[in-house]
């Protein structure tokens, strides 16, 4: 008895998590297997309860076929109304797979538009399939979260975990692959109990 109510103690019944890690890609050779083996790693330290004590059901996984536009936007609504509910909430979102700067889509904005690479990716049309910055913020902010932590493991490195036999990666002209930019993340970090950490900066590769 004395151990089960240690257990039950070890419970954080006011975390939640979205978890994604976008895996196998409908356009094969931009699929990254290891963001699978990442997200699966830190669900395991969230529902730990010696660590973290997420209960199962409060951390959502999004990966290969499931990480599509539409379902990390849903996962994100999903998270915004878990927050709602709760008034003490601690929210975690992790993204791990690539993520795009369009240099060629500057225009009149004041950077380039940035992209996270979702499974359902169309490769030459960007803007239309993947999921751009500004919709992910917007998603963010939505999520009412008490504490809203948000770790971007936006693989950049060339050709990166890609099977041996798939093809090398090409972009579309214009794209270069790029850790969030520096603007992005200073704009998530926006208001009280938010924190964002990022692989790395977009100079670095």
């Amino acid at each position: 008895m004395q151990h089960a109510t240690r257990a039950m103690d070890t419970v954080f019944s006011y975390g939640y998590a979205l978890l994604i890690g976008v895996g196998e890609c409908a356009y094969a050779p931009w699929s990254l297997p290891v963001t699978v083996r990442d997200m699966q790693a830190l669900q395991a330290v969230l529902a730990d309860p010696g660590l973290c004590g997420y209960p199962a059901d409060h951390i959502r996984l999004l990966h290969d076929a499931g990480a599509t536009k539409q379902a990390i936007l849903d996962g994100l609504a999903w998270l915004a109304g878990q927050a709602a509910a709760d008034g003490d909430a601690t929210a975690v979102v992790y993204f791990s797979g690539h993520g795009w700067l369009d240099e060629a889509g500057v225009g009149a904005r004041p950077c380039a538009p940035y992209y996270l690479i979702p499974h359902d990716v169309e490769p030459f049309d960007l803007a239309g399939s993947a999921l751009a910055a500004e919709a992910f913020t917007a998603a963010l902010r939505q999520v009412p979260a008490r504490r809203l932590l948000v770790l971007l493991d936006c693989c950049h490195a060339a050709g990166m975990a890609t099977a041996k036999d798939r093809p090398a990666m090409k972009l579309p002209p214009g794209l270069t692959q790029s850790a969030p930019p520096k603007g992005l993340v200073d704009e998530l970090r926006q208001g009280a109990g938010r924190a964002v950490f990022s692989s790395s900066t977009g100079s670095q590769r």
